[in-house]
């Protein structure tokens, strides 16, 4: 009888017994490395450990940039729901009345919301949830009545007992026992008197505490608030603007925070991200009102939702996807030639993800294995309709689908990704016709010319017109362009059919399982979208981070985090940058860069999730993390940071720990390599010639004894300085305006409004004038047998009321009469230099002389480090484009004028190599990792008897010549200066600016000023270069003032001293 009760149980149990011993044998035999791996992936953690870039200093050993660890303000916005009172308050109300409080609405009365909240009392929390209705008191806020399953209500019934123990400052073991207490009460009592009542205490005493708690926690906030920096300014804020402010900015990131939440709610359900339908489909089509009632949202919350969904998914798919697509196009190898593997990385953009329904189909067939789309793919099950109103997809909706195409095999491929092209929408053509006005983009007018440009681009072939220049980026975009706006008609035209079948019209409702899987991961998603860190101050004061780490229970949700920063050390007086333009800036990983490690990203992470490691395992591990670029790792995208990025880079380091050894005490150790920092590069720039420099070019002082007056340039400058050692160390660079934006003047030619960087780039017209004159005379003495004491006649030809001779006029109306060489220099005639220039044979002759003294060449700025970050205009337009020079242009040429052209970095390159007769190769870096840097110069071709004839000429210049009894002298400097000035024709003189001059002159034509020299005379420590942009008079009213205020300063005077010692 016993054994035939226990006889099955007994069998049962060693069957089980059997089986659980067999499995154990396959865990540790059969499948040891499986789990084995598992358990090691769970308990390794790792971490990259980022290098510090490498400072940059000036000459001195003066930092002008570093990374300096900072700090930043981050909100939790869950937890501050959760923790502070006025999360609480505001969120419990929220789930009390189905809707979304604000923020600024309850901070306008949070005591007062606060005591009606903790009024309510147990019976009233348990109507609630049985879906009758509330009173909330003293307000006389009713709560209506509703179906508790529908409207949720125990749900949000234990949200709002959440938040009361929360704000009442109860444990989770409080609060049960205190429900315990209530529910066998036979007096009712608010929670807040029952609170009171279990923690034995009055319960006016427990409310005025209560009371004082909420202020004092709004006080807090106010402070916090006056401390954070504000567009205000100084004063101008008051505590009730500050805190309006801040929650202001909170209630952003709530509400952003809830847009993530109700984007991953939808992807969850749907299968795929909402933006992904275009709006019109999506509100007429799709029933939202879950999602809505998921965040408690309103109508029109929900409406302006979804009204920005269209637009932040374009903006990604312009910016990244598709952008991201053709980076991975050309980096990926593989079987496939350019063009089939563009329109395979194209054509994935549209591909169904692996899902419930199975992998991906196509395998690695490219383009042409795509049969299942996203969006499609999911219709058949996505919506609560019979099973045949969204049946698969049968006919192709995208033209890489085409059969036709399809069997091309041996077709061209660019022909054939320039037949699959359709006709954008009318928004997205738009945009990509009006992205950028001034560079206006043509699509292809047919496939053959699609074909045609795409070929072009991955050939890297140069455009064939302005029209065509941004084809790298535009033609991806018009190509997939083409393809969205088939999809969404033929997703509408679906959708509209399917619509026919719904009880409730053309909205669709979600399937129940598709709901039920979203709100199963709801409380995950609002969990880990909630509790992700937001940036709300990158620059916190030290009081703030002093006060945040000191009191974090005050300031619950706000955390400070240690970051790393990119730090201009050496500013100005308005908080930019000093040589800004030299300096260079810096950037985060781009895509491309990021996309072209990927094979390395995935060699390192299967390395990180290897269970067993060989030396050569971490041997390769350090040398990839080394090489791997961090998602926020800085490049240097502009001056010496981008010149010498490589190696102001420095190498990652890796942590990785070992948690089970660790726990086992078996001393096993983690992977380390320390991260190894950037070298320090030393500028050759003077933090204080150069702020000096930018002192004497942003505000240039016209002196009251000039007479000829160019007021509005002194008021708006536009120009530059550029001082450089003779051997060619640039010691100062400035180019105004330093701010863009600023008001530009009428009359003027709008550069004002860009602050670019000048000394070593053209953004108009720009010749140099006189200054380079003395570089004609040079060539010709040596080269073409010029007589320097020979004299020529500056006069007024018969039948010309102007000095000139052949097609250039001298600045003298009257001419300067017979004059040699010397004389020509010192009184700048342009009648003896046109004269000269005729005697030059040819173009190539001019060409060879201003190639003498390094223009039309680099300047050597760019000789050394890497080939990005300085951009520099070193050819003159004139030569390069191979017209030969008649008669006149030699003339104007000689004078500087028309086909010479220059910036002033080649000006004062050329201006060293006359004072030493070297030509140097200019540099803007003394070392690197403390190795200097070789100088590089050659002799210039040309006697020194030719060279010292103009030098001699240059100093009288300053002593009797142009720039004489203009504060240039040496009792004004303090040492002698050579010198020549110039000025250049740069465009018609128009009324306005003709009317804003006050002088005795009238000029016909607007000029760029310069003045170019060294100093002292006899000795050079430094050349000088002033250029003025866009004047009204020549450089003898202009140049020669702004050259005599920076010469004049402290700085410059302390670097002649040092010179001398």
């Amino acid at each position: 009888m016993n054994r035939r009760r226990f006889g099955p149980l007994i069998a049962a149990v060693f069957l089980a017994t059997a089986f659980i011993w067999a499995r154990m044998a396959q865990v540790q035999v059969v499948e040891h490395r499986l789990w084995a791996r598992e358990a090691a992936n769970l308990l390794r953690s790792s971490t990259t450990l980022p290098y510090h870039r490498g400072r940059i200093l000036d000459r001195r050993g003066r930092v002008l940039v570093e990374d300096r660890e900072t700090y930043s303000v981050e909100l939790v916005y869950r937890t501050f729901r959760r923790e502070h009172p006025l999360g609480q308050v505001t969120h419990g109300r929220s789930a009390l009345a189905m809707s979304a409080a604000s923020l600024q609405n309850t901070a306008g009365r949070l005591v007062d919301h606060a005591l009606e909240f903790v009024s309510l009392t147990p019976a009233d929390l348990e109507e609630f949830r049985r879906g009758g209705s509330v009173t909330l008191e003293p307000s006389g806020v009713v709560i209506p009545a509703e179906d508790p399953v529908r409207a949720r209500r125990a749900e949000r019934a234990a949200e709002v007992g959440f938040y009361l123990r929360k704000l009442l400052g109860l444990s989770q073991r409080e609060w049960t026992r205190l429900r315990k207490q209530a529910e066998q009460a036979t007096v009712e009592g608010s929670w807040l008197s029952l609170a009171a009542e279990f923690r034995g205490r009055d319960p006016l005493a427990f409310q005025a505490e209560f009371v004082e708690d909420l202020e004092g926690a709004m006080v807090r906030l106010g402070r916090l608030a006056r401390l954070a920096p504000s567009d205000a300014g100084e004063g101008g804020e008051g505590e009730a603007q500050a805190l309006g402010r801040l929650l202001e900015g909170m209630q952003r990131i709530r509400e952003g925070t809830e847009a993530a939440i109700a984007r991953a709610l939808f992807t969850e359900a749907a299968g795929f991200a909402p933006g992904r339908v275009e709006t019109s489909t999506l509100e007429e089509h799709f029933d939202l009102d879950w999602i809505a009632e998921s965040l408690r949202w309103s109508d029109a919350r929900l409406e302006l939702w979804v009204a920005g969904l269209r637009t932040d998914w374009e903006r990604n798919w312009r910016t990244y996807f598709v952008p991201g697509a053709a980076i991975r196009a050309r980096f990926d190898g593989g079987g496939e030639v350019a063009g089939e593997r563009l329109a395979s990385r194209l054509a994935e953009l549209y591909r169904a993800p692996v899902g419930a329904r199975g992998a991906r189909d196509g395998g690695d067939a490219g383009w042409r294995g795509i049969e299942r789309l996203i969006v499609f793919d999911e219709l058949p099950t996505l919506f609560d309709l019979p099973a045949s109103s969204l049946a698969a997809v049968a006919a192709p909706v995208l033209p890489f689908q085409s059969p036709e195409l399809r069997v091309s095999v041996d077709a061209d491929p660019w022909a054939l990704l320039g037949a699959m092209a359709g006709e954008p929408d009318e928004r997205s053509a738009r945009f990509l016709a009006e992205e950028d006005p001034a560079r206006p983009w043509n699509p292809p007018l047919d496939p053959l010319e699609a074909a045609l440009r795409l070929r072009r681009v991955a050939e890297g072939a140069p455009p064939e017109s302005s029209g065509e220049a941004d084809d790298r980026y535009k033609l991806p975009l018009w190509l997939t362009g083409g393809w969205e706006r088939l999809f969404q008609d033929r997703l509408a035209e679906r959708l509209a059919l399917a619509s026919v079948a719904a009880a409730d019209g053309p909205t669709l409702p979600f399937a129940p399982e598709r709901l039920e899987r979203a709100r199963d991961q709801a409380a995950y998603i609002i969990r880990d979208l909630g509790s992700r860190p937001v940036v709300v101050s990158e620059r916190p004061s030290f009081e703030i981070v002093l006060m945040l780490t000191r009191y974090p229970e005050h300031f619950q949700g706000f955390g400070v985090r240690d970051t790393t920063r990119r730090v201009a050390v050496a500013v100005e007086a308005g908080g930019r940058a000093v040589a800004e333009h030299l300096v260079g800036r810096v950037r985060e990983s781009s895509l491309a860069e990021v996309v072209g490690q990927l094979p390395s990203r995935r060699e390192l992470f299967d390395l990180r999730h290897k269970t067993l490691r060989s030396e050569e395992d971490r041997r390769v591990m350090s040398e990839l993390v080394a090489q791997l670029f961090r998602n926020d790792e800085l490049h240097g995208t502009g001056g010496v940071e981008g010149l010498f990025d490589a190696d102001l880079r420095g190498e990652n380091g890796y942590l990785e720990r070992e948690g089970l050894e660790e726990r086992g005490g078996s001393g096993a150790a983690g992977f380390f390599k320390p991260p190894r920092d950037g070298s320090d590069v030393v500028m050759t720039v003077d933090l204080d010639l150069q702020a000096a420099a930018q002192r004497a070019i942003s505000h240039p002082v016209l002196p009251a004894t000039e007479r000829e007056r160019d007021e509005v340039w002194f008021a708006n400058p536009v120009g530059a300085i550029v001082l450089i050692t003779p051997d060619g160390a640039v010691l100062a660079a400035a180019s105004s305006p330093a701010v863009p934006g600023a008001r530009v003047p009428a009359g003027r030619d709008g550069q004002g409004a860009f602050a670019h960087e000048r000394t070593l780039r053209r953004f108009t017209f720009q010749p140099i004038g006189s200054v380079f004159k003395p570089f004609v005379a040079a060539y010709a003495l040596d080269r073409l047998g010029l007589d320097p004491k020979a004299e020529q006649a500056c006069d007024v030809r018969e039948g010309r009321d102007w000095a000139s001779w052949g097609h250039v006029r001298c600045h003298a109306r009257w001419g300067h009469g017979p004059l040699d060489l010397h004389e020509a220099l010192v009184r700048s005639c342009n009648a003896y230099f046109s004269w000269l220039g005729s005697t030059y044979p040819d173009g190539d002759a001019l060409l060879e002389a201003a190639e003498a003294f390094g223009f039309h060449r680099p300047t050597g700025v760019r000789a050394v480090g890497g080939r990005t970050g300085v951009v520099e205009d070193a050819s003159m337009p004139a030569f390069a484009a191979g017209r030969s020079l008649g008669p006149a242009d030699l003339q104007r040429g000689a004078n500087g004028l028309a086909v010479v052209e220059g910036t002033p970095m080649q000006v004062a390159r050329a201006t060293a190599a006359l004072a030493t007769g070297r030509l140097c190769e200019v540099r803007l870096v003394e070392s690197v990792a403390g190795v200097p840097l070789e100088v590089v110069e050659r002799p210039v071709d040309l006697s020194s008897g030719a060279l010292e004839a103009v030098r001699e000429a240059m100093i009288d210049v300053v002593v009797r010549g142009t720039a004489a009894g203009r504060g240039l002298g040496v009792a004004h400097l303090g040492f002698h200066l050579a010198a020549k000035t110039g000025s250049a024709d740069y465009a018609q003189m128009n009324d306005v600016m003709a009317a804003s001059l006050n002088g005795t002159q009238r000029p016909g034509m607007r000029k760029h000023a310069w003045l170019a020299g060294w100093f002292p005379a006899d000795d050079p420590v430094a050349v000088v270069v002033v250029y003025l942009h866009d004047v009204g008079f020549t450089s003898s009213h202009t140049a020669v003032h702004v050259a005599s205020q920076f010469l004049r300063s402290d700085e410059v005077g302390a670097l002649v001293v040092e010179a001398r010692r």
